[in-house]
């Protein structure tokens, strides 16, 4: 994956709404996770349910892009 591409992802995402589950026990597994990187340090980690060590309500659109950027079928 080239720079334009993770721009394109971020572009797509940027307007989503994450909403705090209001269960925040300990949880296991997840389809997607997207970590990015400047060099070797990591800069920004999330998943469609899960960002900065607080669990969300999954977002459908959300979890589309992210489908969509890991299959490749994002322009």
């Amino acid at each position: 994956m080239n720079a334009e591409h993770i721009v394109s992802l971020l572009e797509t995402i940027k307007d989503e709404t994450f909403t705090l589950d209001s269960d925040q026990d300990e949880r296991d597994g997840f389809s997607y996770a997207v970590e990015l990187y400047e060099g070797e340090k990591l800069k920004m980690a999330f998943s469609p349910n899960s960002f900065k060590k607080k669990y969300y309500i999954t977002d459908e659109s959300l979890t589309i892009s992210l489908e969509q950027f890991f299959d490749g079928t994002t322009e």
